[in-house]
């Protein structure tokens, strides 16, 4: 009976044991996907960019230097590459683009060339998924410039350097397949174009080449399964939202549109793909909606919360899917949330962390867990 009983004793402890290691390696993970990871701010009035770490409570912490120069006047929006080696900062004025390198610890380091031509304004950029590829929005010229990157991360202009888009384009995103191209336009009618990538990343437009959306389209994002595609509409205060077909193709869902909150700016979905999120710029609020299986969207309760900062323009989600951050133009500054488990937003123990003059684009990266 006493030999019974210690075997018996022995797997109890040995499941306990087991449980103990599961659980271990779960917050581990959960602190790594926070730990370690790295944010970036455009300033677009300074000319530079912040650049910050994340703590295990999501809250940003300025790196040392906190800012570096960027090289260009204006940037505007930026991306990180999926590998989280590079950045990419889009330079209004300067008609250029930045390039840098990403250390481990997350400083930034210009490549060289630092910056090379786009067309006229450029705004916004977008990086294929397996970072071969990258595109970039010029405003007033009405124009995507199209590059390759190079294994050390430098752009170099495809041939042709550019394809048309419509009036304004002002946002753009790579499909998660890697097979499509959508640049929002924000003229007074607003819409979508569609484009499909070339085996040598460059764009064919497709048939319609365009469609409609609200009126002055601004941001856009993709949910993480590739069945729809969203878009901001400043000018008429809503989320414009479409379908994506097996072949890239949008089909607008009904309703065509839901209401966001007053100059609708940027959007981003979470990654589960279950919540998406708008920061309205002349509200100060980030509208926040659940996502149905088909991709459509409904207003959550409550519809928007307050980012206590002034002119709220564009918002990045971590990796891990607990934190999501905003820049706020007017205040210098970027909000800081914490993500609940239902999708709802509240601010973090830090409300704000200080930014740089004019803060717009936001980009963060996470390495790769171990």
């Amino acid at each position: 009976m006493r030999l019974g009983g210690d075997s018996s004793a022995r797997a109890v402890s040995s499941a306990c044991i087991v449980g103990l290691l599961i659980a271990a390696c779960a917050a581990e993970s959960a602190r790594e996907a926070t730990t370690g990871s790295s944010a970036y701010v455009t300033n677009r009035g300074a000319g530079t960019l912040h650049q910050f770490a994340a703590d295990e409570a999501g809250s940003l912490v300025p790196l040392d230097p906190p800012t570096v120069p960027v090289g260009g006047e204006t940037p505007f929006g930026m991306t990180v590459s999926p590998n989280g080696l590079f950045a990419y900062v889009a330079n209004g004025d300067a008609n250029t683009v930045s390039q840098f390198a990403i250390a481990a610890e997350g400083h930034l380091a210009p490549l060289n060339p630092a910056t090379i031509p786009a067309e006229e304004n450029p705004i916004e950029i977008a990086l294929s998924p397996d970072g071969r590829f990258a595109y970039v929005a010029n405003e007033t010229s009405g124009s995507l410039s199209q590059f390759s990157v190079d294994t050390g991360g430098g752009l170099m202009a495809l041939d042709p350097p550019t394809v048309p888009s419509g009036s304004r384009p002002a946002g753009v995103a790579v499909s998660n397949d890697g097979s499509a191209v959508y640049a929002t336009s924000e003229d007074d009618a607003g819409s979508v174009w569609q484009y499909t990538i070339a085996a040598d990343g460059t764009l064919v437009p497709m048939a319609p080449a365009s469609l409609a959306a609200g009126s002055l389209t601004l941001g856009i994002a993709i949910h993480p399964a590739g069945l729809a595609l969203y878009v901001t509409n400043r000018g008429s205060d809503s989320v414009s939202q479409f379908s994506i077909g097996s072949h890239g193709a949008l089909t607008p869902m009904q309703p065509p549109e839901v209401a966001a909150g007053a100059f609708a700016a940027g959007i981003s979905v979470a990654p589960s793909g279950h919540h998406v999120y708008v920061a309205n710029l002349s509200a100060n609020t980030v509208s926040q909606y659940s996502v149905a299986s088909d991709g459509a969207l409904s207003p959550m309760n409550p519809a928007a919360v307050s980012t206590r900062g002034e002119a709220s323009r564009e918002l990045a989600i971590s990796r891990s899917g607990t934190h999501l951050y905003v820049t706020n133009r007017d205040s210098a500054d970027v909000s800081q949330f914490v993500i609940g488990s239902d999708g709802t937003l509240r601010l973090g123990v830090s409300a704000t962390v200080a930014a740089g003059e004019g803060p717009r684009g936001i980009a963060l990266r996470t390495p790769q867990l171990r």
